[in-house]
């Protein structure tokens, strides 16, 4: 960290596992705390000295890091750590299936037709300096975080809300970086690329870790459940007695159906009709009604 002098620093690991050998031997929570700090700005990562005859020095870490591993031992990796932090702060990527007795798939490598080709992008990222103020990934942020809040309202869950958090940040990040590295010009594919990469995230920590993450102090099975839009559950016109039960049968209370239901007339997904009854706006009447 010294040495780097404020620069990021970068870690490879090819198993998951190797994390624990970075704090040596002081105990997983540790490994857990490295991570948080490792996506937080302005964090204070403490001091160390190998010596007596050591100077001590303290910093901020910027470390960003890649680790394989496969399902299961990831579960099992973050199993008491669903609801503290690090899940939130991870960016998750999965490579699909490959039907029994399919070709083995071969890479090349990376040589110096690649790295030439990559080089003007590097360079633009070397010779940044100051602040530098990306409007359109301000603007994407904004639009994606409308999407998400628009989403969260309408299923109601609660996990999903709070992943989508950090996953907003992480994908202005990119386009950030997209841009500087693009020489400060903006293309639609930066935004195509962080609009995927933002709702491919979720929907894989919704699919993998959702359930955990719900259930994390009550030790239910996990499932594949993800978040669902309630009102595809309700007729075209409905009363707060279905609501309520929709949101039973969704395994939520009934105390905040009203609570629910006046979001929904407040942003325009439902219009009152009576003091009991309410009935969706156009857009939210799918076809089975």
């Amino acid at each position: 960290m010294e040495d780097a002098q404020g620069a990021p620093l970068y870690i490879r690991l090819n198993e998951l596992e190797q994390w624990d050998k970075i704090e040596g031997c002081t105990g997983r929570n540790n490994q857990f705390t490295t991570m948080k700090l490792c996506d937080d700005e302005g964090n204070d990562f403490g001091s160390d000295r190998a010596s007596t005859q050591s100077v001590m020095a303290s910093g901020c870490l910027h470390l960003n890091w890649n680790a394989n591993t496969t399902l299961s031992k990831a579960m099992r990796y973050f199993k008491y750590v669903m609801t503290d932090g690090p899940i939130s702060r991870l960016c998750l990527a999965t490579i699909p299936d490959e039907e029994i007795g399919s070709e083995i798939a071969v890479f090349g490598n990376y040589d110096e037709k690649y790295d030439e080709a990559l080089k003007p992008f590097i360079e633009n990222l070397k010779a940044a300096t100051g602040v530098i103020d990306c409007v359109q990934a301000r603007k994407l942020a904004q639009q994606l975080k409308d999407e998400c809040a628009d989403f969260a309202r309408l299923s109601q869950d609660r996990v999903f809300d709070n992943l989508t958090h950090r996953a907003l940040v992480h994908a202005f990040r990119k386009a950030c970086l997209l841009y500087v590295a693009n020489g400060n010009k903006w293309e639609k594919a930066i935004e195509e690329f962080c609009r995927w990469s933002l709702f491919y995230d979720l929907y894989l920590k919704m699919m993998f870790f959702g359930e955990q993450i719900r259930h994390a102090d009550d030790d239910i099975p996990t499932s594949k459940r993800g978040p669902q839009n309630l009102l595809d559950f309700l007729p075209e016109t409905f009363t707060v007695e279905e609501a309520k039960r929709i949101r039973q049968q969704h395994g939520m209370d009934a105390e905040h159906t009203m609570t629910m239901v006046r979001t929904w007339k407040s942003r325009k997904y439902v219009y009152q009709i009576s003091d009991i009854s309410f009935k969706k706006a156009t857009q939210y009447v799918t076809k089975r009604n």
